[in-house]
C-alpha cells in the first residue's frame, strides 16, 4: 500500500477534532483531490483540480496557515502543491492524520539525523543507529504533543526540554544539558524526556479511543 493511500484511509476513519471547519476542509480536500509522495524518497504533496477557482480556494487556505503552497497548470488541470517537509507534516497533523504524520516524521527525521551523524568521524554504525533511533522516538513524542495539545500545555521545564531536543538533532544529551537555563544532569534530562514520553503515550491512547 502506498503512503498516499495510507493517509487517505486514515483520514476516512478519523474525525478531525481541532478547529473543525478548517480541519474538515483540509481532510476532505486531500481525500478527494490529494496525493502525497513517499517521504523516504522526496517531500511532495499535491491536489489536482479540474477548475481554477477550486484550486484557488485551497491555495488561499493553505497559505493562511503560513505554509508555502504554490500552484501550477498541468495540461488541463490546476495543481496546488507543497514541498516543504515541515508544511507537509503540519498539514497531516492538522487534517487529523496523526499516525501518517508520525510515519512521515520518522522518515524525515531519519534522513536528517543520518546525514548529520554520518558527518561525525569514526562513529561506529551501531552507535549511529542507536543515536538516530533515540532521537526519532523522542522527536515523535514531542511532535505529537505539539500537534495536538501544543507545547504550551507543558510545564516550562518540559517545554524547554522539548524545544532543545527537537531543534538540536545532532546534539548528545550531555550537550543539551549545557543549554538549559538551569543546570541539569544527564539523568535529569532523561527523566524530563521520560515525562514527555508518558504524556505522548496518553495522547496516543486517547486517539486510539477516538477510533473505536
Amino acid at each position: 500500500m502506498s503512503f498516499s493511500v495510507s493517509v487517505k484511509n486514515e483520514l476516512k476513519n478519523r474525525t478531525a477534532n481541532r478547529n473543525k471547519s478548517d480541519a474538515a476542509f483540509l481532510k476532505d480536500s486531500f481525500i478527494e483531490y490529494g496525493w502525497i509522495n513517499d517521504p523516504q524518497k522526496k517531500y511532495h504533496i499535491e491536489f489536482v483540480y479540474s477548475d481554477k477557482s477550486s484550486s484557488a480556494v485551497l491555495l488561499e487556505k493553505l497559505k493562511s496557515f503560513g505554509w508555502h503552497a504554490k500552484t501550477i497548470k498541468r495540461n488541463t488541470s490546476f495543481v496546488v502543491y507543497m514541498k516543504e517537509s515541515e508544511d507537509i507534516s503540519d498539514f497531516l497533523a492538522y487534517a487529523g492524520a496523526h499516525k501518517s504524520m508520525m510515519d512521515f516524521e520518522n522518515a524525515r527525521i531519519y534522513k536528517n539525523v543520518n546525514n548529520s551523524v554520518n558527518r561525525v568521524v569514526n562513529c561506529e554504525t551501531a552507535n549511529i543507529t542507536k543515536t538516530i533511533n533515540a532521537y526519532i522516538k523522542q522527536s515523535q513524542n514531542i511532535k505529537l504533543i505539539q500537534m495536538t495539545k501544543g507545547l504550551d500545555s507543558l510545564t516550562y521545564i518540559l517545554k524547554e526540554t522539548a524545544l532543545l531536543r527537537l531543534n538540536n538533532p545532532e546534539m548528545s544529551i550531555e550537550e543539551l544539558c549545557k543549554l538549559t537555563k538551569k543546570p541539569v544532569s544527564k539523568s535529569g534530562f532523561y527523566h524530563r524526556l521520560h515525562k514527555i514520553e508518558v504524556i505522548a503515550r496518553q495522547i496516543s491512547g486517547e486517539n486510539e479511543s477516538d477510533n473505536d
